[in-house]
């Protein structure tokens, strides 16, 4: 008899664990439904603001980079195909130049920032590159000295800071 009693006693407890863990996964509570869409990687990563040093802004007291963390800012470095040939370059400026923005990533990596550095086509394609595999919440550049890299900065929706490269800023030497 107690062995019958042990049989019916063991197996309405397995009854009860399939049943409980069968609720369990079926419910809410323990699996996602399967219409709810994954969330993806770039969803769960807290984008980081993005500072745009150009070639000729190679400095950190830069008013882009001047406030920029490593914790709370990448740097975005664009080697443009266009820019190289957009004018004849003196050989040995244009290896100058390019050199100067490689030992400056290498510089910004090592006060600690994350350096996005880029071969484009064109500046713009970089920029738009970056953002697209990123997904910054801002991207913040400092002002260009020419008319047309400002306007392809104002264009890209970029927040442009003055130039502090010059004595004085150009507005307060119009006036």
């Amino acid at each position: 008899m107690t062995y019958l009693a042990g049989k019916m006693l063991g197996t309405t407890a397995l009854l009860g664990v399939i049943g409980g863990v069968t609720w369990y996964f079926g419910s809410q509570a323990g699996a996602q439904a399967a219409d709810t869409p994954l969330a993806q990687a770039a969803d769960l990563i807290n984008p980081l603001n993005t500072v745009w040093v150009l070639g000729d802004q190679l400095t950190f007291e830069g008013a882009a980079l001047a406030a920029a963390r490593p914790d709370t800012h990448r740097v975005l470095m664009v080697e443009s195909t266009a820019k190289l040939h957009e004018k004849r370059w003196h050989r040995q400026r244009a290896h100058f130049i390019i050199s100067a923005m490689r030992h400056f990533a290498d510089e910004c990596r090592a006060r600690g920032f994350q350096v996005d550095y880029r071969f484009a086509p064109t500046l713009e394609l970089g920029l738009r590159a970056h953002v697209a595999e990123h997904r910054p919440d801002a991207v913040v550049a400092m002002q260009c000295t020419s008319r047309s890299g400002n306007e392809m900065l104002t264009r890209c929706g970029v927040e442009v800071l003055p130039n502090n490269q010059f004595l004085c800023h150009p507005d307060e030497f119009a006036s």
